[in-house]
Formats: structure tokens, C-alpha cells, sequence
């Protein structure tokens, strides 16, 4: 089986039941979420146990994976990202991503008051600025919610 970032982990690996939900609680689904998570991360998971991380680490070893790698180790390794992900999105960072899904939320939102198009709020006293830092906050708060799950 030819392994992508979007594999997922019970496709790639026979794993025990018990470890099944371990990934199941972490919300990681995929040979890329699991690589690209650090062990002190998912050690600290809740009900996730030392034999399943061991359990896991062999599994993964035998691919040459271990946790923690980059997506540039991973694309090294044949395991790019899926196809159908956009170039542009590829050199994105989750935060990037998370920050122009926001910047996108503002905008949409925001009501003009003529009929230029322009958003006075957001381009008047170094406001695409303040919504770049609004945004970001955003993306900032999402990524902290996503690793206390």
C-alpha cells in the first residue's frame, strides 16, 4: 500500500483495540496526524497508556516513521500530502490556514456602506493590519482549543 498524509492509521496498521481508541479519543486519524505529533503531546492524552504508545512506535518504525517529524521528513519519505490539496495550501501552516479562514469570516460579515466594495473599517487608520492580528488571534485560539482536546 502506497502511504499519502491523508492514509489512515487503521489502513496502514493491524492495531490492538485498545490502541484503536486511544487514537480515537486523540482525534488522530491519519498516518500524517500521528507522525507529525510529538510524544509528549500524545503521552499526555487522556487514557492513551504506555503499551499502546509502544504499540504504536514499533508499527510506525517499521515504515521508518517515528513522532514528531516534519511534513518535509514525510514528503522525503514518499508520504506527500493528498493530491487533492490545493498548491497553495501546501506550504501553509495549520495557523495560516486557520488565520485566512477567519480574515475570510470578517469579511463576509462585514456590511459596506457604499457601493465601492471597500471595507472603510478594515483599510482606514492601519485597519488591514488590526484585522491581520484579529485574524491570527483567531487561528491562535483555535489551534490552543485543537491541543487541549
Amino acid at each position: 500500500m502506497k502511504l499519502s498524509f491523508d492514509t489512515l492509521v487503521q489502513d496502514a496498521f493491524s492495531l490492538s483495540v485498545r490502541t484503536k481508541n486511544c487514537l480515537k479519543n486523540a482525534h488522530i486519524d491519519t498516518i500524517g496526524e500521528l507522525a507529525t505529533t510529538k510524544k509528549d503531546v500524545l503521552i499526555g492524552k487522556r487514557l492513551f497508556g504506555k503499551r499502546s504508545f509502544l504499540e504504536l512506535e514499533e508499527k510506525m518504525s517499521e515504515l521508518d516513521l517515528h513522532f514528531g517529524m516534519s511534513r518535509l521528513e514525510l514528503e522525503k519519505l514518499g508520504i506527500g500530502e493528498n493530491a487533492n490539496i490545493p498548491v497553495s495550501l501546501k506550504h501553509m501552516t495549520l495557523r495560516d490556514y486557520f488565520a485566512g479562514q477567519a480574515l475570510i469570516g470578517f469579511m463576509v460579515s462585514y456590511e459596506t456602506n457604499d457601493f465601492t466594495g471597500k471595507l472603510p473599517m478594515y483599510t482606514e487608520n492601519g485597519g488591514a493590519k488590526n484585522l491581520a492580528e484579529y485574524s491570527y488571534n483567531v487561528a491562535d485560539a483555535m489551534l490552543a482549543e485543537r491541543t487541549e482536546q
